[in-house]
């Protein structure tokens, strides 16, 4: 991956996106070109400051490049966390002009990127009744494909927008067909409910594609924490349980249920204990992650009216709306050389502190713990004329998200008694540049004139330099 990452970041990249300014949100293309080892990212026509053009180094790490800096632009002070692989990009900026914040943030539809299932709103409907990208048993495979049961289609009953997804359950010979929906493809081969050649299956070798022209799998680029979805179940008895179930691949064949062992497998989310009989609740299931050395490539997600093959009974429904593929970004806690920044909270995203006499700060002093572990840590250290301006964001793993905060050093600023052109000795051009300041006023190289601090510059400041200067 980090190949094809650098190759791409060889040239001007536009992505189009969600710009969101101070709340206010807009479609938008940024463009990312980089020279060499700088990035300049461009985004024109911003809402109350017009075209922003930013150039810094940039670091890539793990699949990923960002840029981190801050720099002062036309519009005013700029800080900036910008961060893109071969998928997507997200930016946090914020200019600060004369105490006035103008925060940016640009974000990618996760649907297009491959961080989230298509049609997870279930908006939109193919002619034979299926959700766009998601299927059920009129595209399945099999034998007794035209003879199952169980049938999925659409339903104005839903928990937002106009529609959602309804399966029910059937009965034929005496035996129950769960309704089932899923991102990949259903096979019915048995008429015996528990034999796994009755499965939803994926393979992205496999060409065919669904009566909308999409394949029967879901590309997945993301490591997500967890699957989010609302659920509705109308089953004919309050024992029975209806089932989600989540895997991510790396792309080679899998069923669910398995009829072997599989060792393809990146992650895996399911509930089969939890929906019951319900009106609209959202449903929350963590992924457990397997092998963290596999490339994931693609989602099979498969819900059915009952958890057992076969289970429940003739007429359970089972409505499914707004699935979402969940990734945290929260940062809960920054350490500075080892040791926890004080005051630390995560709604506070600025600190200031000074700098203990001649320390120093650099970048593997900083670090810090979030909740994700698939989350990016993302860090610059920047020299200032009076300290360091520290600048560290986590970023979510769709690289929709970023969490930006900023920690300001300065020196401590240190008088040497007598020091009065502030050079740090004490010497008789201290008297010459005190000296002149009585006469004209008007000497640059005063610094630390009142020596006896009686609010004002006399000769008996002249005096005191001259006191010190011998030892007196």
């Amino acid at each position: 991956m980090l190949a094809a990452v650098t190759a791409l970041a060889a040239l001007a990249t536009n992505y189009t996106g969600t710009l969101t300014v101070n709340g206010a949100s807009s479609q938008a293309t940024v463009t990312v070109n980089n020279n060499g080892n700088d990035y300049t990212v461009v985004i024109n026509n911003v809402s109350g400051i017009g075209n922003i053009e930013i150039t810094a180094p940039g670091t890539t790490s793990n699949g990923l490049t960002s840029v981190v800096t801050n720099q002062d632009i036309e519009a005013g002070n700029a800080n900036l966390v910008l961060a893109f692989n071969q998928y997507a990009m997200t930016l946090n900026l914020d200019i600060n002009n004369e105490g006035t914040i103008t925060n940016v943030k640009f974000a990618q539809d996760g649907e297009l990127t491959g961080y989230q299932i298509k049609n997870s709103g279930f908006e939109n409907f193919k002619g034979n009744g299926e959700p766009l990208a998601w299927h059920g048993f009129e595209s399945a495979t099999g034998g007794l494909a035209s003879m199952a049961p169980g049938s999925l289609t659409s339903s104005t009953d839903s928990h937002s927008g106009s529609k959602s997804a309804v399966m029910t359950s059937g009965s034929l010979f005496g035996v129950v067909g769960n309704g089932t929906m899923t991102t990949g493809r259903l096979n019915a081969g048995s008429a015996f409910a528990t034999d796994p050649t009755n499965c939803s299956r994926m393979d992205i070798s496999d060409t065919n594609t669904d009566a909308n022209g999409d394949p029967f799998y879901t590309v997945m680029h993301g490591r997500p924490d967890g699957i989010t979805f609302w659920a509705k179940f109308v089953p004919k008895s309050t024992s029975y349980r209806a089932s989600m179930s989540a895997i991510i691949t790396d792309g080679t064949y899998y069923q669910d249920p398995e009829n072997t062992t599989y060792t393809n497998k990146l992650a895996t989310a399911k509930d089969i204990t939890n929906i019951a009989s319900c009106d609209w609740t959202e449903f929350s299931v963590p992924f457990n992650y397997i092998d963290n050395n596999i490339t994931g490539q693609a989602l099979l997600v498969t819900f059915s009216t009952n958890s057992t093959p076969g289970g429940g009974a003739k007429g359970d429904v089972l409505y499914i709306d707004d699935v979402a593929l969940i990734y945290n970004a929260a940062i809960t806690g920054i350490t500075i050389k080892g040791t926890a920044l004080e005051g630390f909270a995560q709604d506070v995203y600025e600190y200031s502190f000074e700098l203990a006499d001649g320390e120093t700060i650099a970048d593997s002093d900083i670090d810090a713990t979030f909740i994700s572990e698939h989350a990016y840590l993302v860090k610059n250290v920047i020299e200032t004329s009076n300290g360091y301006k520290v600048i560290v964001a986590v970023i979510s793993n769709d690289l929709n998200t970023v969490k930006a905060y900023t920690i300001n050093y300065t020196k401590t600023s240190t008088v040497v008694p007598g020091d009065v052109n502030g050079d740090g000795n004490v010497t008789s051009a201290d008297i010459t540049a005190l000296y002149n300041y009585i006469l004209s006023g008007s000497d640059s190289d005063i610094v630390n004139g009142d020596q006896d601090n009686d609010g004002q510059i006399t000769t008996h400041d002249v005096t005191c330099v001259y006191e010190i200067l011998l030892g007196v």
